[in-house]
């Protein structure tokens, strides 16, 4: 035997607000998955993005940005070259700390020299420059994708 349930003009109004909810949640899911498609296609992103698949050098990557000098460096390498007296100058960090530092970020592409200067003494020195413009990373279930803008002068990563 089959209850028949009663409704009640309350209960069909918060039925009816139930479904509205459950419409706007669906819309905001599908914008949002249209958006997260859109932002990692490589086709149809510009020319000058690129995409990182190698796990090693994302790790590279994202283990320089965690490390607070390093980040320091770079962020001011993205502005404008500077030598490494001008990089400890700008950073308050240790002049032994700031060498060991940019020769990491050297060897993990992060900065390279652009050029030599002479300095006061007129020595000749390096003047170093960041090699990512900009970077966007997303992490999807057990993957993570990364592309990069690299500077004007920079061919490959």
């Amino acid at each position: 035997m089959m209850q028949k349930i009663i409704e009640s003009p309350q209960v069909r109004k918060k039925l009816a607000e139930l479904r509205q909810e459950i419409l706007i949640l669906e819309k905001l899911n599908k914008f949002l998955e249209m958006k997260v498609q859109k932002m990692t296609q490589v086709d149809d992103a510009p020319p000058s993005w690129i995409k990182i698949e190698n796990r090693e050098t994302i790790l590279s990557i994202v283990t320089s940005f965690a490390d607070w000098d390093k980040k320091q460096i770079l962020e001011i390498l993205k502005e404008k070259p500077l030598t490494v007296l001008e990089i400890v100058q700008r950073t308050n960090l240790s002049q032994t700390s700031t060498y060991r530092k940019v020769n990491e970020l050297i060897k993990d592409n992060m900065i390279k020299s652009v050029g030599l200067i002479l300095n006061k003494e007129g020595k000749r020195v390096h003047i170093y420059s960041a090699t990512i413009k900009h970077m966007r990373i997303y992490f999807e279930e057990n993957d993570i994708l990364m592309f990069l803008m690299l500077e004007n002068n920079q061919e490959s990563f």
